[in-house]
């Protein structure tokens, strides 16, 4: 679990030094992992999880308003976002 919070961190801070990066995430596929992984985070509560997978879909969205809607529209992500903001 730590490796892999760890590999979120560097690539939020990627995301954030260089916003283009956030567009070859989604081109190689990176969105419908986070989707996953966000989707099973929201069924068991962690904070740190939490905090690194809305990093990481603010980061991945704050300029690329298609994947937004990709992740409204196709991935029905509101449920899950409305499912950890009633956990707190």
């Amino acid at each position: 679990m730590l490796v892999r919070r760890e590999a979120q961190r560097c690539l939020a801070n990627a995301m954030y030094l260089k916003p283009e990066t956030g567009k070859i995430f989604v081109d190689v596929g990176g969105l419908n992992k986070f989707v996953t992984m966000f989707k099973a985070s929201s069924d068991k509560w962690s904070a740190e999880d939490d905090f690194l997978l809305g990093r990481l879909g603010f980061l991945v969205t704050a300029k690329q308003d298609e994947v937004a809607e990709r992740l409204v529209n196709d991935q029905h992500i509101l449920y899950n976002i409305n499912t950890v903001h009633h956990t707190f």
